[in-house]
């Protein structure tokens, strides 16, 4: 098993332990990795992302899940922060870092039942997570305050995956400025370093085509067919 694999496996460990231990009743999963059990986001993150969906005592909270994990994992950071609860550990069989964050903010709208699980385990974890389409919402509200080539890789995504994003006249100005000015290089490495190779070689070849073809100004290539979305080896 490859080292991410087996961070995947780690990832699913944690979620499936924290799932029983009721640390997850109060939270909303959200984030890249949450993307990637959830709906097969075929690009590697290394964080677990949570909100709170009710009213919390942070300090309690906090105080229980990090005794919790020292328990459990070799801690490496705990803290509680004015907008974010923190714990970074090691664990699994390849001894990677895992950062879990928990915002400091309520979140009642916009929820789902999803089902978190990987072709590398045989682990199934029920959650509470961000709809697809308020995962959108708030990619949105992030690429307009940062410039991040996996939120355009998100974007495309969640485009393929049918949800209806709302651009604004800025925003396609906004995005297009900025994936025109990617470079090979920055497809292969700083993009490249998040996915497999097959789906790494397509945008080193065609760049976020599809997503500009989704904002009307790509022309003749803009929706050309991307290659699988799905991971290598998955039925997922």
């Amino acid at each position: 098993m490859s080292a991410l694999a087996d961070h995947e496996v780690f990832e699913l460990e944690v979620l499936e332990v924290l799932n029983k231990a009721g640390f997850l009743r109060p939270l909303v999963f959200g984030g890249g990795t949450m993307l990637r059990l959830c709906h097969e986001l075929p690009r590697y993150s290394v964080d677990l992302d949570f909100w709170f969906s009710r009213k919390t005592s942070y300090r309690n909270f906090h105080a229980k899940l990090s005794k919790f994990l020292e328990d459990r994992y070799r801690m490496t950071d705990v803290k509680n922060k004015h907008f974010t609860l923190l714990y970074e550990f090691r664990g699994g069989m390849s001894g990677r870092k895992l950062k879990v964050e928990i915002r400091k903010e309520l979140v009642t709208k916009g929820l789902e039942q999803a089902i978190a699980y990987s072709r590398h385990g045989s682990s199934q974890v029920l959650v509470r997570a961000l709809s697809l389409k308020e995962t959108a919402r708030r990619k949105m509200l992030a690429v307009r305050s940062r410039d991040e080539m996996r939120d355009y890789f998100d974007l495309e995504f969640l485009l393929r995956k049918g949800v209806k994003i709302r651009f604004t006249e800025a925003d396609k100005t906004l995005i297009l400025g900025r994936i025109h000015r990617f470079k090979k290089s920055d497809y292969g490495g700083i993009l490249g370093g998040l996915l497999e190779k097959d789906l790494r070689d397509y945008y080193i070849r065609s760049g976020f085509s599809y997503l500009a073809g989704a904002l009307n100004f790509s022309g003749r290539n803009g929706h050309r067919s991307l290659p699988s979305l799905r991971r290598r080896g998955t039925g997922r």
